[in-house]
C-alpha cells in the first residue's frame, strides 16, 4: 500500500471524493472547505478520520503481527464503521439533500426530526 495513496474506491465513492484521494490533499481540502454542518460534511470527515485509524490500524498489523486484511476487507470496516456512527444521529433535519445521503449510506429515516 503506498504510504500517500489511501486506495479505496468505494470509501472514495461513498465520500464524494471524485478525483484521486492523496490524504495531504484532503486532509488539507477538509480543512479549508469542511467546516458546515451538513450530513454530506459531517460523513466526509468521519470518513477521512475512519479511514486514516482503520489504514493505521492495517500498517500496524502488517507490521508487527503479520496479519492484515484485503483492501476491500478495510473498505468493509471503514464504511460499516461510518454507516453505525451516522445511523445513531437524531434530530437531522429532513431536507432533501439529507434524505438523498441517508439513500446513498442506507441509513433508516428514523434519524430525522
Amino acid at each position: 500500500m503506498p504510504s500517500q495513496k489511501i486506495l479505496l474506491p468505494k470509501v472514495k465513492k461513498r465520500c464524494y471524493i471524485a478525483h484521486a484521494w492523496n490524504l495531504n490533499s484532503k486532509a488539507q481540502w477538509g480543512s479549508l472547505y469542511g467546516n458546515g454542518v451538513s450530513m454530506r460534511v459531517t460523513l466526509f470527515k468521519v470518513c477521512l478520520t475512519a479511514s486514516v485509524y482503520y489504514l493505521w490500524k492495517e500498517r500496524n498489523g502488517r507490521i508487527f503481527l503479520q496479519v492484515g486484511h484485503e483492501s476491500t476487507g478495510v473498505e468493509k470496516l471503514i464504511l460499516d464503521e461510518v454507516k453505525s456512527y451516522a445511523s445513531s444521529w437524531k434530530h437531522e433535519l429532513k431536507t432533501p439533500d439529507n434524505l438523498r445521503v441517508c439513500c446513498e449510506w442506507r441509513i433508516s429515516d428514523s434519524i430525522f426530526l
